[in-house]
């Protein structure tokens, strides 16, 4: 089970996420390269004026993310 950790100080939200990473995880990510997921969630964070990065420690996977909360950062599909 992860830990979410939310705070905004306006116009930006911030979050951070701590997974704890298995060492089967970080073992296929090592031979595969890891994915796309985190891609995915930049490229939707930049589209809004936001930034995503994840970061590990020993023992968790870190995502981090500053979205802005403006009215301006909405998207519509």
């Amino acid at each position: 089970m992860g830990n979410l950790l939310t705070w905004w100080a306006l116009p930006i939200m911030s979050l951070s996420v701590a997974n704890p990473a298995s060492e089967t995880a970080r073992e296929r990510d090592a031979e595969s390269g890891g994915g796309f997921g985190l891609v995915g969630l930049r490229e939707r964070a930049a589209a809004i004026g936001g930034t995503v990065w994840a970061d590990t420690t020993p023992g968790y996977f870190w995502l981090y993310a500053q979205l802005p909360m403006t009215s301006s950062a909405a998207v519509t599909p």
